[in-house]
């Protein structure tokens, strides 16, 4: 097995997957930075499949943009040149900032349908037994009034003014903002702000056009502020958070990948004192986590931006194997590579399946992203282990030229081992008086499965939309209505019918809704509705005509508006008319569907404001189906919720399962092995209680790292010999040093999600180091 076709054969394979690995990376490289590619790819919940239709679609590509200043005319100028500038990007699909046009492409797009899209008021009215007269008593309160000059040019053909009942409709919904100068404006603190809306053209968790739009904001902010000082340029996007946390992650790269070697550095080193244990030390790391990238890419056409941050800290466990080679050879007078070898061989391919199995272990999880890390790590740690077993025996031929001394790390081990076999009763009293105190550790622990805890979002990013948020008086909460329809007719019925229902209650309703989209967008069924509730006014022709000609009608133009109610319509508002129009610019985000085939399947957002009842809100949902609430915090906890718990029963299950192949390999002696490991992730566990810290979803899964890398020791410890101990011990101290360093650094990550794998391996293999003496117990004293 340890010969030279053996290791000329795994060389052969080794070079098959660094080129395979070339050819993914040159051909098919994708890096993902969406978190919800991290929940599970064919997950039915129909709540999470509107968390990845609305973060794919439209709303996830809008853009909020607020420009103020203490000058009126300088917010306004600096508006309108961001405005151009925004609207000449090839990032950028559409813009809204001038509102000007836009007025006149509501009155294009709506006056011609006048009498089949009426506002609510207009609706109740003329279902009602006296509508004409409360019509006519409506219409003269507005001529009596002083603004009444301002509709003069519509009442010819639009006696009854119902387009301007249709506007003020719309107008009620956004009080806080008004249209100055063509510009969405609001006064907040002494500050003139002006809005832009921009939907991006490109998808906005792709690199590039992060890279881009970041750097195209950069400039405009700076060319903006100097040339009107003391302006206030603010900008919310999940592009731009998406990119933050690309930069993060980069930053999180480079620095475990560089901290890591160096400290791998310093150990080799420090303890072996040659380049050539450097360079073998780092020719498996390499080799390992290249090959890993290459088949995660192929199995899951892209590579999550967490799973090649974890990778970094690969370098922390692919170096065990070799350290635990060099460790012999560092203090073999007498030295035989093949046969160190051998003795060896055993422990390590334990300790590697041990390893493996615990990363497996994570392939089970529902969770995309810990698919990916569990891959990744189990392709690196057999490729590196596969290495050292098969070349190091022949790249370390010779023994270790002051292999006569001893480096201070194997002093240290020495002094370990001596003071263990010297005081293990008493030690073995400690440990139980420290697991004792870890008891009320465990009472304390606080298990959160809210994705807040799992939130490291750059705070100016936050203070910018949490501003937004403020000025524009949008809610705070990420909760809306999913409306699903078989055709675009279906689902504006449905939303139609929600609306009508919560309308009617008695009281105020179970919910407050933001711009609902049947408003600007009516059901084909709706706009006939009103249509003949429309014509329903011919029947009292001679009321209305004498009524209107006393207010100082012509006859001729009255004679006009009945012959157009009773003719039948050219056409009616259909979706396909309404999404190609600019009057539909600003509300296209609430539109879910297909924009080319309205007969296809079609979902409409609702941006919820308030939600009064949630009981009541959900009985209404169930009564019409095909509605889906989604609170995206409450959604992610209730996912993760659950997932936490099928969780429990797969770490313990693996705890067991290692359990059973030491049983079977090592019999009795598996208890010691496994008490190590366990004991450390209760400590670890207790550890989180005591500082107050969040348990999440993913400490959970980090609990089988530690059991993996704790067996790790345990299993070297036993399968060496007592004369061996201290060897064992410098090897283990290499290991624990090199695996703390990587994942110390991995719990200084920018990401909370890596801070989370970070702590808990980091306190987890600190403790499985100190309690892996305890596998010595029972063996003789040296």
């Amino acid at each position: 097995m340890l010969g030279t076709k053996s290791a000329l054969a795994w060389c052969a394979v080794v070079a098959v997957l660094c080129g395979f690995s070339f050819y993914q990376v040159a051909y098919h490289w994708k890096l993902q930075t969406d978190v919800l590619t991290l929940l599970p790819g064919n997950e039915s919940d129909p709540a999470t499949q509107s968390l990845r239709q609305i973060a794919s679609g439209n709303l996830g590509r809008t853009a909020l943009f607020l420009v103020g200043h203490t000058q009126e005319s300088s917010a306004h100028a600096a508006t309108r040149a961001l405005g151009a500038w925004l609207a000449a990007s090839p990032l950028v699909a559409t813009v809204q900032w001038d509102y000007s046009r836009t007025q006149h492409a509501f009155f294009d797009l709506y006056f011609p349908f006048r009498y089949h899209i009426l506002s609510p008021s207009i609706r109740h009215q003329l279902n009602t037994p006296d509508g004409p007269r409360a019509l006519v008593e409506r219409l003269k309160q507005i001529l009596y009034q002083p603004t009444s000059s301002l509709m003069t040019r519509l009442l010819a053909e639009d006696p009854l003014l119902f387009f301007p009942a249709l506007t003020q409709d719309w107008g009620q919904r956004a009080t806080q903002l008004h249209i100055q100068d063509g510009l969405l404006s609001v006064r907040h603190e002494g500050r003139f702000y002006h809005v832009i809306t921009a939907q991006l053209a490109m998808d906005p968790f792709a690199t590039e056009v992060q890279v881009q739009f970041e750097a195209q904001w950069d400039t405009w902010v700076s060319t903006l502020q100097q040339t009107w000082p003391g302006l206030d340029v603010s900008c919310t996007s999940v592009v731009r958070f998406a990119g933050a946390t690309q930069k993060t992650i980069k930053r999180d790269i480079a620095l475990i990948s560089i901290g890591s070697v160096l400290g791998v550095t310093l150990l080799i080193m420090g303890t072996f004192q040659t380049w050539r244990h450097l360079v073998l030390a780092l020719m498996p790391i390499v080799l390992g986590i290249w090959s890993a990238v290459g088949i995660t890419l192929w199995l899951f056409g892209s590579l999550h931006a967490l799973t090649l941050t974890f990778g970094a800290s690969l370098v922390g466990i692919c170096d065990d194997y070799s350290f635990h080679y060099f460790a012999y050879h560092r203090v073999a007078t007498r030295w035989c590579a093949q046969r160190t070898m051998r003795h060896l061989l055993p422990a390590l391919s334990l300790g590697a399946l041990t390893t493996i199995l615990s990363f497996l272990g994570l392939a089970f999880t529902p969770l995309v992203g810990l698919r990916q890390i569990a891959v990744f790590a189990s392709c690196g740690i057999l490729v590196s282990f596969g290495t050292v077993v098969c070349c190091f025996p022949f790249l370390l031929k010779e023994a270790h030229p002051r292999a006569h001394s001893r480096p201070a790390l194997y002093l240290g081990a020495q002094s370990v081992f001596a003071f263990w076999n010297r005081f293990r009763k008493p030690l073995l009293v400690l440990y139980g008086l420290i697991l004792l105190l870890c008891l009320p550790g465990l009472r304390l622990l606080h298990v959160s499965d809210s994705p807040r805890a799992l939130n490291a979002l750059p705070k100016d990013l936050q203070a910018q939309d949490q501003l937004i948020r403020n000025i524009l008086g949008l809610p705070q909460s990420q909760t809306h209505l999913i409306v699903e329809g078989q055709t675009a007719e279906d689902a504006l019925q449905k939303l139609e019918q929600l609306t009508l229902r919560l309308n009617t209650q008695a009281d105020r309703p179970s919910v407050e809704f933001g711009p609902v989209l049947t408003s600007f967008l009516p059901s084909l069924k709706q706009q006939k509705a009103d249509l003949v509730a429309t014509q329903r006014l011919l029947e009292h022709r001679q009321f209305i005509t004498q009524e209107l000609v006393q207010l100082g009608f012509a006859e001729e133009t009255l004679a006009q508006f009945f012959q157009t109610l009773a003719s039948p319509p050219d056409t009616f508002l259909s979706p396909e008319t309404w999404l190609q129009h600019d009057a539909s610019v600003g509300m296209r985000h609430l539109w879910l569907g297909n924009t080319a085939a309205v007969s296809s399947p079609t979902s409409l957002l609702v941006q919820v404001v308030r939600v009064n009842d949630l009981p009541a809100l959900q009985a209404i949902l169930t009564t019409i189906g095909g509605v889906h609430y989604v609170d995206q915090v409450a959604d992610f906890t209730r996912v993760f919720k659950q997932y936490r718990q099928q969780s429990v029963w797969l770490v313990g299950g693996a705890y067991l399962l290692i359990f059973a192949i030491l049983l079977w390999c090592y019999g009795k002696r598996s208890i010691l092995i496994m008490l190590p490991p366990v004991l450390a992730a209760v400590i670890t566990v207790s550890v989180f209680g005591y500082l107050g810290h969040p348990f999440h979803l993913i400490h959970i899964f980090m609990l089988l790292l530690i059991l993996g890398m704790g067996v790790d020791f345990t299993i070297f410890i036993v399968e060496s010999s007592v004369d061996d101990g201290p060897t064992t011990l410098l090897a283990l101290t290499l290991s624990t040093l090199s695996t703390l360093l990587s994942f110390g650094l991995l719990s200084l990550s920018g990401q909370a999600v890596l801070q989370a794998i970070g702590l808990t391996v980091l306190i987890g293999i600190t403790v499985a180091l100190f309690l892996a003496p305890l596998a010595y117990y029972g063996q003789a004293s040296s």
